[in-house]
């Protein structure tokens, strides 16, 4: 055991003559040293510790790793601990550096492979509302199994669900419309884990809106346009429409056909639009008798002593002479919400045109709808209401070219006062003339008077309209058509472009005067000139590229016609190749090294020289001596 020990030595020889001596023999303590197994996973180091706790040491302790078993080879490391992905037997020496004592111990180091992480979804492209059916594919490596699922749905970084036991296939139903990245993070039994993101992989698209219109009431035997103003929105047009029970009307497939039941039907339309999502909406028809004084008739024979007006969804019945189809009295059609109004003055003769014929008489229906393809508007003009069509329909809903009126029928529309320009000058109703394709104002009404946010005008017949702001100069009103004014011819926009790129690589000598080693690279001034060849001053950004890496950016302004210098200062650029990009111009850089082997070899052969010197110089001192 550890301890100072005495030892004596006693001697006789044959003359019997004696002596002894004494000596004290210290037993130092070995160090006390042990390592407990480790284990982790594939792709992940495992940490040994060498415990030495109860060492008795006077100087440090000094550690050397090995592989194997037995502390020999070579060294791994010099440090209590080590680190190590690689599965075997690993052995510590440990070291008293003041008496020379050592033991070691030995470890295994277990090395786990991981499991694989995979999913896959029933479709990548659905609806909102739909719930997509997730199906996992991840797997585990004998003996290990599965024992963790952890989902995020929308590569927030939120684990969204967890399973602790196998679930083959579920369902997950996305809160909004958009395009998501999905993560799935699978554990085994030994604790390692993997993950798979799947970057933009499912897009969920908004769904259409379907409106059907208002409920409406119509006499026996009678007809009406029904559908929304629009019938489809929202989504992704363009639509389809199916209308059921497709009984008594002239089109189901059309967005607003002609109604005719018998006995009060609710109608429902079903929207698709063009990524097949859907939606559905209801109205009701209901058919009351007809007034005594009027006699049922169908509309395929006799005559049309009447017309529809519909206003953005509120519909007027103007009741016509039956010869003539001129208004039997005072008719002033409005929207739901009174901001629209037109004025039919009693003996107000309708008629209209289609595919060029000329029928006397008025259509079956006119429609006022937002336009969904408005004509541009050019000029010193500018629209402060949304732009509305007027359009006639025949009792079979064929669109009519034009309505006219023998008499002019005045117009209200309403407007927002607060998109008027501030240079605005006038403010009137202005229409669409398609043979002349310009917008041509209205004389205003003699009838209603307009005032702030509405505005009046006298037709005599029906196209597009809309509220117009007329700013700059003065124009003032009239029933022809005003000399088109057309817009200036703008000025070519802002055109960058770069040239003179030029990389201004630095030669650096290290070892001060006697460069052995030349780097050449590490450091470069990069540059290029830059030049606005349009007609408008602009912003451009000079992006630096390296290999398709962007290294940095700068933002330039510069007046039409102006050049300005780009510069970049790059540092620390380690030895390779590299395509240097900017302002669209491309080069080669090349980072290395260069080693003066002239030099190097001169310095060499002085120090052997010097040696040679040097040794034989001793060996003729030692022959000397």
């Amino acid at each position: 055991s550890p301890g100072d020990y005495t030892v004596t030595y006693s001697y006789t020889d044959s003359n019997g003559c004696s002596n002894s001596d004494t000596k004290t023999v210290t037993v130092n303590p070995l160090p006390i040293v042990s390592v407990n197994d480790e284990e982790t996973c594939a792709g992940y180091n495992a940490t040994l510790t060498a415990d030495t706790s109860g060492t008795v040491c006077s100087g440090s302790l000094l550690y050397a790793w090995y592989a194997g078993s037995s502390p020999s080879g070579t060294i791994l490391g010099t440090d209590p601990t080590y680190s190590t992905g690689t599965a075997g037997t690993y052995t510590c020496k440990v070291t008293c550096n003041t008496t020379g004592c050592s033991s070691y111990d030995s470890a295994t180091v277990t090395v786990y492979a991981g499991p694989t992480a995979d999913f896959e979804v029933d479709t990548l492209t659905i609806c909102n509302g739909t719930p997509v059916t997730f199906t996992d594919l991840s797997s585990a490596v004998d003996p290990a199994t599965l024992t963790l699922w952890q989902w995020d749905f929308n590569n927030d970084g939120m684990v969204d669900r967890t399973d602790s036991s196998a679930s083959v296939s579920f369902e997950y139903t996305y809160p909004a419309p958009g395009t998501y990245t999905i993560s799935l993070t699978v554990t085994d039994s030994n604790g390692c884990s993997d993950s798979e993101t799947k970057t933009d992989y499912v897009t969920v698209y908004p769904l259409p809106n379907a409106s059907a219109g208002p409920n409406v009431t119509i006499d026996e035997g009678e007809s009406i346009i029904i559908g929304g103003s629009p019938t489809g929105s929202g989504g992704t047009g363009p639509y389809t429409y199916s209308w059921t029970p497709a009984t008594d009307l002239s089109d189901p497939s059309s967005p607003n056909p002609i109604a005719s039941p018998d006995d009060t039907t609710t109608y429902t339309v079903i929207v698709t639009d063009s990524n097949g999502c859907s939606d559905s909406d209801s109205m009701t028809v209901t058919i009351t008798s007809p007034a005594p004084s009027r006699t049922r008739r169908t509309v395929e024979v006799e005559p049309i002593c009447y017309f529809d007006v519909d206003m953005l969804g509120e519909v007027t019945r103007i009741y016509v002479t039956c010869d003539d189809g001129r208004c039997i009295r005072d008719y002033s059609p409005e929207d739901p919400d009174e901001l629209h109004f037109l004025d039919f003055e009693s003996g107000t003769e309708v008629s209209y045109e289609t595919d060029r014929h000329f029928s006397p008489g008025p259509p079956r229906w006119i429609r006022m709808r937002v336009s969904d393809d408005p004509p541009s508007i050019r000029g010193n003009y500018v629209a402060v209401s949304k732009v509305y069509d007027f359009i006639g329909y025949t009792a079979t809903g064929h669109p009519v070219s034009s309505v006219f009126f023998d008499r002019a029928v005045g117009m209200q529309l309403d407007y927002d006062p607060d998109n008027l320009p501030d240079n605005t000058t006038s403010v009137g109703i202005a229409m669409w003339d398609p043979e002349e394709e310009e917008w041509i104002i209205q004389p205003q009404s003699t009838g209603r008077v307009a005032g702030v946010g509405t505005a009046t005008a006298d037709v005599t017949h029906f196209s597009t309209f809309v509220v117009m702001a007329t700013t700059g100069e003065t124009v003032e009103e009239a029933a022809a058509p005003a000399p088109p004014h057309e817009p200036p011819e703008a000025p070519t926009p802002a055109r960058f472009t770069g040239s003179n790129l030029l990389i201004t690589p630095l030669t650096e000598k290290l070892w001060g005067p006697l460069p052995l080693i030349t780097r050449i690279g590490h450091d470069a001034t990069i540059s290029v000139t830059v030049t606005n060849a349009g007609e408008e001053a602009g912003v451009y950004t000079a992006e630096l590229k390296f290999n398709d890496e962007t290294l940095g950016s700068q933002d330039i302004r510069l007046a039409a016609g102006e050049s300005s210098l780009v510069q970049f200062q790059v540092s620390n650029i380690s030895n390779s190749e590299y395509e240097v990009e900017l302002a669209e111009l491309t080069d080669t850089l090349t980072v290395y090294n260069e080693v003066n082997w002239w030099l190097s070899g001169t310095l060499i052969a002085l120090v052997l020289a010097i040696l040679a010197f040097l040794f034989a110089r001793e060996r003729k001192r030692r022959r000397i001596a």
